[in-house]
């Protein structure tokens, strides 16, 4: 199974131009009184590092989501399903 960990690295080898453009997305939208990048990164990917719990992606932010459909290769059915697609079935970036 793959993780959001892995997608975004991924996204970072593979297209650092559109790596830097999701950050950018994230950072310039504000969520609890912080940036989204900053969120992302503290609320999402250290919560699944420790693997405490399974995160569930109905649940995030919208904006957040958007961009996991808009760069990191989720359908909106992903989404719903709060299911994170196998990198493998993924093209590559572009």
């Amino acid at each position: 199974m793959s993780t959001i960990q892995e997608h975004y690295d991924r996204l970072r080898q593979e297209d650092l131009a559109k790596w830097g453009a999701m950050n950018g997305q994230l950072a310039s939208r504000l969520h609890m009184r912080s940036d989204c990048l900053t969120y992302f990164r503290r609320s999402i990917l250290e919560k699944e590092a420790k693997q405490e719990e399974r995160l569930d992606l109905s649940m995030l932010p919208a904006w957040i989501v958007r961009q996991f459909v808009d760069f990191l290769g989720f359908t909106w059915e992903d989404i719903w399903a709060n299911h994170i697609p196998a990198l493998q079935d993924l093209e590559p970036a572009e």
